[in-house]
């Protein structure tokens, strides 16, 4: 539903952007009529509140949402992960298992800002990070 509505507001965003553009080139060529200024300055108004729409859907889709039952699951192994480091020596050789079943690997990459990085993060945590985005097959990436 998102999407079709997305597709929607792009097309009326493009249509408008046409009837202003033909209004302009009736004004440039002497045609100009009072009726004309109203429609431009209607349109104007609505392109304008149809491009914050589309910010705003821009906007919510960078928004991470995460399955519930992977939260649930996340949230146990952190608490465990909290109990072992702060139990005895067999204890934090189960919380380095549970460190490991959440994060096989992790990869760091320079950026060209001075003093940043991206990681990569492979593994269960990964996988949570990127549940939203696995449809459009892009890889969420850490700062």
């Amino acid at each position: 539903m998102n999407r079709e509505r997305q597709r929607e507001v792009e097309r009326r965003h493009a249509g408008i952007d046409r009837q202003i553009a033909n209004i302009v080139d009736a004004i440039a060529d002497g045609v100009a009529t009072t009726s004309m200024k109203s429609k431009l300055l209607d349109l104007e108004r609505e392109k304008q509140n149809l491009g914050r729409e589309l910010q705003a859907m821009a906007a919510a889709e960078s928004i991470v949402e995460f399955h519930p039952t992977a939260v649930t699951v996340y949230r146990r192994q952190v608490s465990e992960l909290q109990d072992a480091l702060q139990s005895d020596e067999r204890e934090r050789h189960e919380a380095a298992r549970i460190i490991r079943s959440l994060v096989t690997g992790i990869e760091i990459i320079p950026t060209e800002r001075r003093g940043q990085v991206e990681l990569k993060v492979r593994g269960a945590l990964a996988e949570l990070l990127n549940l939203p985005n696995r449809k459009r097959e892009r890889r969420l990436t850490l700062q």
